[in-house]
């Protein structure tokens, strides 16, 4: 029996299954993505999503660094073959564990803004924002 994609995909984004198991996360969501991929119409979002699952398992799981090359070329692939992913104003995924994350826009010009934060409560945290020009600031959230 075919498991759907995206229940593959819900498997491995709970959010201590990198945390606690890296390698199954990993292989989850290398299933999850050969579900996408297989699909008559594959869902890009699921793909990059599965991609970079996958990447930030295979960096939990500090063994085989060299499982980041093909993660990594499939979501350069993707945003070149589809640049429209990132029309959004904002897409934001969270990385490892649900007080981490990381946060990116996208500007029509090319412009960018790349922010990685953690959370030290449900309404505080810090972290980093790296714009396109070069500029970097410390971002804090909450008071």
């Amino acid at each position: 029996m075919t498991t759907h994609p995206v229940v593959s995909l819900a498997k491995t984004t709970r959010p201590s299954r990198v945390s606690i198991s890296p390698r199954e996360s990993r292989l989850l969501d290398e299933q999850a993505f050969d579900l996408f991929r297989a699909q008559a119409q594959p869902d890009l979002k699921g793909l990059i999503l599965v991609c970079t699952g996958a990447m930030d398992a295979i960096l939990c799981e500090i063994d085989d660094f060299s499982l980041l090359d093909r993660r990594i070329a499939h979501t350069v692939d993707l945003v070149r073959e589809h640049p429209e992913l990132l029309s959004s104003a904002l897409e934001a995924r969270v990385a490892n564990d649900e007080r981490r994350g990381v946060a990116s826009a996208y500007g029509q010009r090319g412009t960018f803004a790349r922010c990685g934060y953690q959370m030290s409560s449900p309404r505080m945290g810090a972290g980093t924002c790296t714009f396109s020009n070069g500029a970097e600031y410390q971002v804090h959230i909450g008071s």
